[in-house]
């Protein structure tokens, strides 16, 4: 279990909304879908998202256009060599 207080603090939708800058309907989109992390109940009208988790859907993100760039560019430099 991760104890760092800082990546374990729970984050409002907003702050999602703005972390990720998707709108409040995408976000449950995902959610509903198994593509974002579901929100923890903190009450009886409050959710919180834990920020690790946020954060790890955000760096699969860029490792996803990352690796889209690469395999674009992989492409490219075998078409220039044939």
């Amino acid at each position: 279990m991760n104890t760092n207080p800082v990546l374990n603090r729970f984050l409002s939708k907003k702050e999602v909304m703005n972390l990720t800058c998707l709108s409040k309907s995408t976000i449950y989109s995902y959610i509903k879908s198994g593509n974002f992390p579901a929100p923890i109940k903190l009450g009886i009208r409050r959710v919180g998202w834990l920020e690790s988790e946020v954060m790890i859907w955000l760096n699969s993100k860029i490792n996803q256009r990352c690796s889209v760039e690469y395999n674009q560019l992989e492409l490219s430099n075998k078409a220039g060599r044939g």
